[in-house]
């Protein structure tokens, strides 16, 4: 028998081996795109501590390497932090156009 059960069982073992090595291929431009990601991150949460002096929550920090649940992850979290820095430029507006009009509206 040229291919035997234990030949059989070998290549099997390679070709998942195989299989298994190429599913790991590396991504760069998505890796790239991680990274800027928790650099965005880093920053956003600094502007919001800088809001928010009596709250010192340290930045998350993110440990795991990349992958595409880490990536959701951080999306969110700098959406969230957006989301606070427009909320805190809103109010400011907001404030400023209350001085610029009051005393048009109080003559």
């Amino acid at each position: 028998m040229a291919f035997s059960s234990r030949s059989r069982a070998c290549g099997a073992v390679l070709l998942v081996g195989l299989l298994v090595a190429g599913c790991e291929k590396k991504d760069p431009l998505a890796e790239r795109k991680y990274q800027i990601l928790l650099e965005e991150n880093t920053r956003l949460a600094q502007a919001v501590a800088a809001l928010q002096p009596g709250k010192t929550a340290e930045p998350a920090a993110h440990t795991e390497g990349y992958s595409p649940a880490a990536v959701t992850k951080i999306t969110a979290e700098n959406d969230h932090l957006r989301d606070i820095l427009a909320g805190h430029e809103h109010q400011k507006a907001l404030a400023e156009n209350k001085a610029l009009r009051e005393p048009v509206e109080n003559r």
